[in-house]
């Protein structure tokens, strides 16, 4: 399931609330170790031992707890904006290898959420194009494995962190880029 919404629309709680109902079941990963610790998890670095870097097929290896892989139902990435394509590829790879399933994600339930409009993928001159040639671009979703998992569109649209509608509407014409004078 990709989970996407504005800012206030409550993904960070529902992704609490789903978190707490798969208990130990559920690994919590972000891209950043600021949105790991937002979202009571680690980050995806630090999980599956990725160095810091364009990743490619060689960074997919066994991970040292496999009981832990195997056990896995859910895996939730929170600020999923932020992963480049490389690194979304890298996680399915290491799923199926180390859970030895050939199934998207290994077989793993993945939970993505992120706001496309917010944080984009952290991309250096030096690995552009390299990622345009490979997958198409930057973007998570230009990965074969998060293709290839065809995951559902959840949108939260109901904004909770603002009463003020005239404000809420100010922050969707300028989340849009469409704000105007009359803004």
């Amino acid at each position: 399931m990709f989970l996407t919404g504005r800012a206030g629309t409550g993904k960070t709680t529902l992704l609490r609330q789903l978190i707490f109902n798969s208990l130990d079941k559920a690994v919590v990963l972000a891209p950043t170790g600021l949105a790991a610790v937002n979202v009571g998890g680690q980050t995806i670095h630090s999980f599956f031992n990725f160095p810091p870097r364009l990743l490619d097929a060689g960074d997919t290896k066994k991970i040292r707890n496999q009981r832990l892989v195997k056990a896995i139902e859910t895996m939730v990435i929170d600020e999923v904006s932020m992963v480049r394509a490389d690194m979304m590829q890298a996680i399915d790879n290491s799923l199926r290898l180390n859970r030895a399933d050939k199934r998207p994600f290994g077989g793993v339930r993945m939970i993505l959420s992120g706001d496309l409009h917010q944080l984009p993928p952290v991309v250096g001159s030096d690995v552009e194009h390299i990622l345009e040639e490979s997958y198409g671009g930057a973007w998570f979703f230009k990965a074969p494995g998060f293709v290839a998992g065809q995951f559902r569109l959840a949108a939260l649209k109901r904004i909770f962190r603002q009463e003020d509608e005239v404000f809420i509407r100010i922050l969707n014409s300028l989340r849009s880029g469409r704000l105007s004078v009359d803004d």
